[in-house]
């Protein structure tokens, strides 16, 4: 499975939240719920990727995990691999983060990863195309993943400025928030 859809209710047309089958939360303290023992640059790094579309080439997290310092090659491999073994797997066994291709320089999150930032992302552009019934529920269970304000943490220098996510989620959180009030205030709920 991608982790991009729950199989519960996928046939009745409601719009279904992305359910990851590993969260990496950015919405607050970045930290992976699942996995409460990886350490500071790991949960950098696991953050990183899965705010990242699509493979992350290892200049690029070299950058981000050191802000632009040189390190030894040895040093970023040796991150990249401990990071590796503390994701683990999946439940189905497929590891969380595949092997580096260390021919092309990237790496990446599997598929079934995905950052609360997407998952928020995600429900609120399904949110937009749904009814209301379909939205406030879809809109306030995002919402309820956020625990504080985004990337709030030290390391975190590449989702302010180089990548512009702190931007995008504070953007994103606005929306949802004002598309859900204007939607339970539509429907004459004020709590």
């Amino acid at each position: 499975t991608d982790g991009d859809r729950g199989d519960d209710d996928a046939d009745d047309g409601e719009p279904l939240a992305p359910h990851p089958h590993l969260l990496v939360k950015v919405l607050g303290r970045p930290h992976v719920p699942d996995r409460p023992d990886l350490g500071r640059r790991e949960t950098v790094l696991a953050a990183y990727l899965a705010c990242h579309d699509g493979p992350a080439t290892t200049s690029g997290v070299q950058d981000a995990i050191w802000n632009g310092r040189a390190v030894e090659s040895k040093t970023l491999w040796n991150l990249i691999a401990r990071t590796r073994r503390a994701l683990g797997s999946f439940d189905d066994g497929t590891p969380v983060m595949p092997q580096a291709d260390r021919i092309k320089g990237t790496i990446t999150l599997g598929q079934g990863a995905m950052s609360d930032l997407t998952v928020l992302r995600t429900s609120y552009e399904q949110a937009v195309e749904s009814s209301s019934a379909e939205a406030i529920p879809l809109l306030s269970n995002a919402l309820d993943l956020i625990e504080g304000p985004p990337f709030d943490a030290p390391g975190y220098d590449w989702a302010h400025h180089t990548h512009q996510h702190v931007a995008e989620a504070s953007a994103v959180i606005e929306e949802s928030a004002v598309h859900l009030a204007k939607l339970a205030q539509a429907d004459g709920n004020t709590d």
